[in-house]
């Protein structure tokens, strides 16, 4: 009596228990390959293209909820011409008291002021002028508010590019880990912004050391802030889980393309009654980023959807938007996240054990069309999940599929000649050639 699953191996040319192992080998095979096409980044350049493509394709995933953009624009500049951005100073301060006066949560500012105003002011000794003591004056308070975090820069080992000292000493008890955020942002290898770290690598130091250094990312700290935990703890809880000090890499839940992240005018900061305004008002609760956003400012940075291939937007976006997006993914909780290995594992078998069935009964020709079949529905399956923030591979599995189809026929092909050989040898001295061959 054949019992049915034997019915599945007759079909995969496998009739015999005997000829199961050769079979199996090559699925094992096929699956470290693909797997360690994965761990290794073999395959990395095609799935950076595939995740890429995923972003494009999906548009806007969700509207960001938790921070807002207050953008430097050309029409904010136009209101002060004569003033160069090096004193724009008082301008932010006079906005971001109208944000905390809204009631925003925490107020990033994504400018680097490496000099003072009022350092160049007291250094041209003007007569008759107090102007160098209280020009500054209003972005001190904002800054010894403790509600405003300013940016640096890691340079390697211990340095940091850091503001002027004298917004370095109005931080509240001169504690840089809390108002510096590091403004560093995490490139590819093709130069395309997809991941971010919470702190940078460097020497760690102990807590009553670490408190006069910059350690989170400016993303990293805003969220941190915004939830009013430590930044010097080991973990947080940030969009209803724990995030790890030590979690170096973390991929980054772009909402959508340029433009998509909430954005008001620093310009309608400025006006009389602004407080009153309802979209200044919609503001309470959230994270602000205030940023440049007019032509000729260098602040621009390669996203998934900076690419023009297959149909791209070939926009850039502003280093304010991708640290608003860090800070949305980690407050929303809406970040990719990789497959787990064993979730992985599973299904890198099950569609790599199925082609080689395939493989073992079909043609070559057959066999491809197999490949190609597997790989689109491979490429759309892990377009669905992505819209479910899981990053599924596929040219790692499409290494597996296609190191099953070269070993499956291959071992055809060696059998085959084997089997013409032993043939040949037994009959050749008996039979013509041709014989042979129609016995074959």
């Amino acid at each position: 009596m054949q019992f049915p699953h034997w019915k599945l191996l007759s079909w995969a040319g496998l009739k015999q228990p005997r000829r199961l192992l050769p079979a199996a080998l090559i699925i094992l095979f096929s699956v470290i390959a693909a797997e360690a096409s994965y761990r290794m980044g073999w395959a990395d350049l095609a799935e950076h293209a595939y995740s890429d493509l995923w972003h494009r394709q999906s548009g806007v995933r969700h509207q960001p909820q938790h921070v807002v953009l207050v953008v430097m624009d050309d029409q904010t500049l136009d209101l002060y011409n004569d003033d160069p951005l090096a004193f724009w100073t008082p301008h932010i301060a006079k906005g971001v008291a109208v944000l905390r006066a809204a009631g925003a949560t925490i107020v990033g500012l994504d400018f680097l002021y490496k000099i003072s105003p009022t350092a160049w002011l007291n250094k041209m000794s003007l007569p008759g002028n107090d102007i160098s003591r209280t020009y500054d004056a209003p972005f001190l308070n904002e800054i010894s508010s403790g509600q405003m975090v300013m940016v640096g820069s890691h340079l390697g080992a211990e340095n940091f590019l850091l503001p002027h000292s004298d917004y370095l000493l109005a931080i509240p008890d001169a504690n840089l880990s809390h108002g510096i955020g590091l403004a560093d942002l995490l490139a590819d290898n093709d130069g395309i912004i997809r991941n971010f770290v919470t702190a940078q690598r460097m020497k760690e130091a102990p807590p009553e050391e670490a408190q006069g250094l910059p350690r989170l990312t400016l993303g990293a700290l805003l969220a941190v802030r915004a939830t009013q935990q430590d930044p010097l703890a080991k973990s947080w809880q940030l969009g209803g889980r724990a995030i790890q000090r030590s979690d170096r890499i973390l991929s980054i839940g772009y909402a959508g393309p340029p433009g998509t992240v909430p954005r008001i005018s620093l310009g309608r900061l400025l006006q009389d009654g602004a407080g009153n305004d309802p979209a200044v008002q919609a503001l309470k609760g959230k994270v602000v980023i205030i940023g440049g956003e007019f032509h000729g400012m260098n602040d621009w940075h390669s996203t998934p959807y900076t690419t023009k291939l297959f149909g791209g937007s070939g926009n850039l976006m502003t280093g304010p938007e991708v640290q608003a997006n860090i800070v949305e993914t980690l407050l929303s909780g809406k970040q990719n996240q990789p497959l787990p290995m064993a979730a992985r594992l599973a299904y890198f078998v099950l569609a790599i054990g199925l082609a080689v069935l395939v493989y073992q009964r079909s043609t070559p020709w057959h066999g491809l069309l197999m490949f190609l079949g597997l790989s689109a529905l491979a490429a759309l399956f892990a377009y669905l999940l992505f819209k479910q923030y899981l990053l599924v591979p596929v040219a790692s599995l499409q290494v597996g599929l296609l190191a099953g189809y070269v070993a499956s026929y291959g071992k055809r092909l060696t059998s085959e000649e084997r089997s013409r050989a032993r043939v040949t040898k037994i009959f050749g001295r008996y039979v013509s050639t041709e014989v042979v061959d129609m016995l074959l």
